[in-house]
C-alpha cells in the first residue's frame, strides 16, 4: 500500500498508519483464525489441515466463483455465506474482508468462504478507508456481525452487479435507492442488512433461504484417507524443504494457546 499523497487528508494518513501496523500481524492473525476453525470446521469455510507448522496452513483445492452462472446458482452461493458467517459469528469473529475473491466453490458447487487474514474478534475497532464510497464493513465503530452482513450485503451486489456498491450520502442518512440488483426479493434482503435491521447473521440466512428452498445445507464430509494422503504429501514437502533451508523459527499456537 503506497503512503498517502502530500497534502492528504488526516483520516488517510491515520488509516494508512493504521494498515501498516496491521499488515505486520496479518499472516499470523489468519494462521490463528484458520487454527481454531480447524477445530471448529463448517463445511461453508475452507478446509484447513496441519495449522500447528510454522510455515503457514495448508488448504484443500477449491476453484474460483463461475464467470458464467445462474441466478439459481448465485443464490445458493448467497445461502452458503450466510452459513458460513452465522457459524464464525458464533466463535465471535468477523470475517471483515468480503469480496468476490473470498469466495470459492468446492466440486460440487457449494461456496466456501475463505481468506481470514483480516478477520477479528467482535468489538476490534472499525477503520473504514475514506477513499473507498464502499465501506467493505459498513459505518459502525465496531467490527461484529452487523459489519459482516453489511459486507454480505455488498457482497451480493458485486457479484450481481459486477461492481461494489457506492453509497450516497444524504442529508437524511444514506441513499439506498439507486443501488438494485434487478431482483427485488433480493434487494430487499440486501437493503435490511445495510441498515441494520437484522438483529442476527441467522435471520439473513434464512431470508436468503426463503428465494432458494431447494437449497440444502452443505454437508461437512470429513475423509479421512485425503486428509492423511495430504498431509503425507506435506510431510514430504516439508522435509525436503528442511534438508535444503533448515528448521524455521517460529512455531504456531497450540490448541490451549488459541483457545
Amino acid at each position: 500500500m503506497p503512503p498517502p499523497a502530500k497534502g492528504a487528508s488526516l483520516e488517510e494518513a491515520q488509516f494508512y498508519a493504521r494498515h501498516m501496523v496491521l499488515t505486520r500481524d496479518t499472516f499470523e492473525a489468519e494462521c490463528t483464525t484458520l487454527a481454531t476453525l480447524e477445530y471448529s470446521p463448517h463445511p461453508n469455510i475452507v478446509e484447513v489441515v496441519d495449522t500447528q507448522h510454522p510455515e503457514g496452513v495448508y488448504l484443500k483445492r477449491y476453484g474460483r466463483l463461475p464467470t458464467a452462472s445462474t441466478l439459481v446458482e448465485r443464490l445458493g452461493w448467497y445461502v452458503d455465506l450466510l452459513a458460513a458467517l452465522a457459524h464464525l459469528h458464533e466463535l465471535e469473529i468477523a470475517h471483515a474482508d468480503l469480496h468476490p475473491h473470498n469466495l470459492l466453490v468446492d466440486h460440487d458447487g457449494h461456496a466456501m468462504l475463505c481468506d481470514f487474514g483480516t478477520a477479528m474478534p467482535f468489538e476490534t475497532s472499525n477503520f473504514p478507508d475514506p477513499n473507498l464510497c464502499s465501506p467493505r464493513n459498513g459505518f459502525g465503530e465496531e467490527l461484529n456481525d452487523a459489519s459482516d452482513r453489511f459486507g454480505a450485503a455488498s457482497l451480493i451486489y458485486w457479484i450481481e452487479r459486477g461492481k461494489e456498491p457506492a453509497f450516497i450520502r444524504t442529508a437524511s442518512g444514506w441513499d439506498l435507492a439507486e443501488l438494485s440488483t434487478g431482483e427485488a426479493s433480493l434487494d430487499a434482503i440486501s437493503h435490511h442488512a445495510w441498515q441494520g435491521v437484522y438483529d442476527t447473521t441467522l435471520a439473513m440466512h434464512d431470508d436468503l433461504q426463503k428465494l432458494r428452498p431447494e437449497r440444502q445445507q452443505s454437508s461437512w464430509t470429513d475423509d479421512p484417507a485425503e486428509k492423511e494422503q495430504l498431509k503425507e504429501r506435506i510431510r514430504l514437502w516439508r522435509e525436503n524443504r528442511q534438508r535444503l533451508y533448515g528448521i524455521p523459527n517460529a512455531p504456531r499456537k497450540d490448541r490451549d494457546q488459541i483457545r
